[in-house]
């Protein structure tokens, strides 16, 4: 997992995220500091390894990006 950027709220570091609701898994990446995340990308449990994967790097994509300006 690459670096994650600091809050763009706040400037305080960031963690990804994953915890099971049922039978989903739930991944996002959430500020340490003011709790600002991302939206929340849910795959099944029983999905495989590969979109579980998908769904952490989509989770992190999400926070990587910045506005243009």
């Amino acid at each position: 997992m690459s670096e994650l950027k600091s809050c763009p709220f706040c400037g305080g570091a960031a963690k990804f995220r994953r915890r099971r609701n049922g039978p989903y898994l739930e991944n996002f990446v959430q500020c340490r500091d003011c709790n600002a995340r991302t939206g929340v990308v849910i795959v099944p449990v029983l999905s495989g390894d590969a979109r579980v994967d998908e769904a952490e790097r989509e989770a992190i994509r999400e926070w990587q990006r910045r506005a243009q300006v």
